[in-house]
């Protein structure tokens, strides 16, 4: 039953790496399983290969490059701001382009004894919770840069969730 399961995961999940973070949880959840005794072993399962290369994380030198380029792609000061800031955001957070567009101020929390802030959320396309430190000065950016709308960072909570994305992502290709 285990093997036909895993057999289906081609075609909800074509990616490779999505695959096998899939598996990984699928493994947490049997050793959880196992440890409460209600399976009498772990059952193994075979490993997925990944057959692309894992999206990696900007560079300095490929990040200094690209703040540079923010007011060339985007003369409007405000604008050029608001990038700038989701830029930082991502950096530091890890959010996908889905998770920093309906990122939400009460997200942003400030954690006191820790001097530090940290987004608090959950991932749009998996739902798993996500709970990230992030520097004061990228909360600072944050709060600078409110669109008008008290419930969002960066979408004005006006027209579909996907229209704002994509409208980020159209950013993104001029700017990369």
């Amino acid at each position: 039953m285990l093997i036909d399961y895993k057999a289906e995961w081609d075609t909800p999940y074509p990616s490779s790496n999505t695959r096998q973070m899939i598996q990984a949880r699928l493994k947490n959840f049997l050793r959880f399983c196992f440890d409460s005794k209600w399976l009498d072993r772990v059952p193994r399962l075979s490993s997925i290969k990944a057959d692309e290369a894992p999206t990696l994380p900007l560079t300095d030198k490929e990040y200094q490059k690209l703040r540079r380029t923010v007011p060339v792609c985007f003369p409007d000061s405000t604008k050029s701001r608001r990038v700038r800031a989701r830029i930082r955001l991502m950096r530091y957070s890890g959010l996908a382009t889905t998770d920093a567009t309906t990122l939400r101020p009460d997200e942003l929390l400030h954690d006191t004894p820790k001097k530090l802030h940290r987004i608090v959320t959950a991932r749009q396309k998996t739902g798993t919770h996500v709970s990230v430190p992030i520097p004061s000065d990228v909360a600072q950016k944050l709060l600078s840069v409110l669109n008008g709308n008290p419930v969002y960072f960066f979408w004005t909570g006006n027209g579909e969730e996907r229209t704002a994305v994509s409208h980020w992502q159209d950013d993104f290709r001029k700017l990369f």
